[in-house]
């Protein structure tokens, strides 16, 4: 069952996202939309060039190769579970916020996972795979997993709730005022 995913802005600036060809890239992306709430998907080359790229009669013969440049980068894990191949993406928590994930259905990696491949490590890990970010964007999480923000000053914060209610009255008053003649 295909699925609404979101590509952060973040993502184009990643090392290991870099050093993959577009095609690869490409297929990154969409693997997100095959993937359970896990993470997990069949991995069957075939399969996925059948779903993923209907219109490229070459898809079928490129696939294995994007797949291998994914799995270099450690951007995904394949696996084979009773003769079926799975794929597993690598840090999968870092790319999609799961409000309400369902249990998969699919069966885990075989392979032990170390620590540094936790799926609730920050973007600013040193492993590698997406979650390696360089340039500007900076992880925002402080040790401790609250947000590194400045203390808001308690009169500054009522000011701007004033405010920002004196608006809200200003664009209500006249639609109540619109909906109130309105047969």
């Amino acid at each position: 069952m295909a699925r609404i995913r979101t590509i952060k802005p973040e993502f184009p600036h990643s090392e290991s996202v870099g050093r993959l060809t577009r095609d690869a890239r490409l297929l990154f992306i969409q693997l997100w939309t095959l993937c359970d709430d896990s993470g997990k998907a069949r991995a069957a080359s075939r399969v996925l060039a059948s779903l993923l790229y209907p219109y490229d009669d070459d898809a079928a013969n490129l696939i294995d190769g994007w797949l291998e440049e994914l799995e270099r980068e450690r951007c995904i894990d394949r696996y084979v579970v009773d003769g079926a191949t799975y794929l597993q993406v690598v840090k999968w928590s870092v790319h999609q916020k799961i409000d309400r994930p369902s249990q998969s259905k699919l069966p885990d990696s075989p392979k032990p996972r170390d620590a540094s491949s936790s799926p609730r490590e920050g973007a600013s890990s040193p492993r590698r795979g997406i979650g390696s970010v360089s340039g500007p964007v900076k992880d925002l999480k402080s040790e401790n997993g609250t947000a590194n923000r400045p203390a808001e000053d308690p009169e500054k914060a009522q000011a701007a709730r004033a405010t920002a209610m004196q608006r809200l009255g200003e664009i209500v008053k006249p639609l109540a005022a619109a909906k109130a003649t309105t047969p």
